[in-house]
């Protein structure tokens, strides 16, 4: 903005000629200004357009109707969003993303949270690939998802989700867990409900700076200041269904969200599968239901580059072993036919006696468990937190905790 900042003593009507805009970076600037100040009449003239684009002209007009303290408004907003550090990029700006540009539901600019947004212009050559589904997910949708993504990632395609627990979160994790195996896996997208200074749900901060932190992107259609709200989730799941390729289903209710995600992807042309599961897992029957109305079935990463060889073709990185792990049979069972316990290797001291004790109770409440185990209480709370984060833990009204999500706390 070095541009408007030289200028601002000036004019408003002045600030802006036909022949800077002309320029991809002068139009990008006087939009942002446009969107900040006046999102409405920015929606209603692209409303009148057949394309969603605005002209030169158009866009000296809206700077134009502008006051000159709408003006500096808009300008200390765009100021303070990058103090914060981050960046806003407008539907006509080089950065967006191509895919979700060309969808009818485009918004009409995102907040970006990255160590480095101009890597959203290079992924708009790699494969992507959604993965959404219930928050209160059982252990077998949560390893489920998070090995997808991490297959899918290791193959060369990233994640996106929506860093909501359960199995957004595992998706994040997956994909998280692919970019510190090996350097060039990009560790996904993140699509918020809520700005980024006000990140729902709280105990997920940690995941979403993990991930920025390791070279991955958080979006956001909301000023950073912007509260969740009832509202705000299903406009973010839209934005989910437009960055991708194809979407993946893990786990979700009939009246889920998630299958709004599924039905606005659809939509878009992107191809929807579903993770079967349990018939008597009621955070399941929206996902079985997808599949019995026509979304593809997956048991496996090979399922999806089956169906989708084209994609296959674009990762950077395809491996036929890893992509023809079967889930279940590698991962959410062992020979016995149980669910697999086993202690992953990053699990520390103070973990592994949680889990250990939450096996061998249907559940537990915080003190007492706290005797059984060798930290504080502080300890024990932080480490409950994010073994519930990474779904290898659910928490129960009363502040009791299990294993297993569906338990009767009397």
């Amino acid at each position: 903005m070095d541009y408007l900042s030289t200028t601002l003593n000036r004019q408003t009507s002045q600030m802006f000629d036909l022949d800077y805009l002309s320029t991809n970076q002068g139009l990008s600037e006087a939009i942002s200004l446009a969107i900040t100040a006046i999102p409405g009449q920015v929606k209603l003239l692209l409303k009148q357009n057949e394309r969603p684009e605005i002209s030169p002209l158009q866009a000296l007009k809206l700077i134009q109707s502008l006051s000159a303290q709408e003006f500096e408004s808009a300008l200390a907003q765009l100021s303070d969003i990058a103090a914060r550090g981050y960046t806003f990029i407008n539907f006509t700006s080089q950065l967006f993303p191509a895919r979700l540009a060309a969808t009818s539901f485009q918004p009409l600019g995102l907040y970006v949270w990255a160590k480095a947004p101009k890597l959203l212009a290079d992924l708009n050559q790699l494969p992507a690939f959604g993965i959404v589904g219930a928050r209160r997910a059982s252990q077998y949708g949560v390893k489920a998802a998070r090995k997808i993504s991490k297959e899918l990632s290791l193959a060369g395609s990233y994640i996106v989700s929506g860093l909501a627990v359960g199995i957004d979160s595992a998706a994040h994790q997956g994909a998280y867990d692919a970019a510190l195996e090996r350097l060039q896996v990009f560790p996904g997208i993140a699509v918020l409900g809520s700005g980024f200074d006000c990140l729902y749900p709280k105990q997920n901060r940690v995941l979403a700076e993990r991930l920025v932190e390791q070279g991955g992107i958080i979006l956001s259609e909301y000023h950073p200041d912007q509260n969740p709200t009832k509202f705000t989730f299903p406009e973010r799941n839209r934005i989910i269904a437009g960055l991708v390729d194809a979407l993946i289903v893990i786990e979700a209710g009939e009246k889920s969200g998630s299958l709004i995600t599924a039905r606005l992807a659809a939509d878009a042309g992107r191809q929807v599968f579903a993770l079967p599961g349990e018939i008597t897992n009621p955070y399941a029957q929206g996902s079985n239901k997808l599949i019995r109305n026509g979304a593809t079935l997956i048991q496996s990463v090979a399922d999806v580059f089956e169906d989708l060889p084209h994609l296959r073709s674009r990762c950077l990185n395809f491996e036929t072993e890893s992509a023809a792990l079967p889930l279940v049979a590698t991962q959410c069972v062992n020979s016995g036919g149980q669910l697999d316990r086993n202690f992953p290797a990053e699990m520390g001291v103070l973990s592994q006696q949680i889990i250990a004790e939450l096996e061998k109770q249907e559940a537990l409440p915080f003190d007492q468990l706290l005797p059984l185990i060798s930290g504080s209480a502080v300890e024990l709370r932080a480490e409950l937190s994010r073994l519930e984060m990474a779904g290898r833990i659910f928490s129960h009204p009363g502040d009791f905790y299990s294993i297993s999500e569906f338990v009767d706390i009397l």
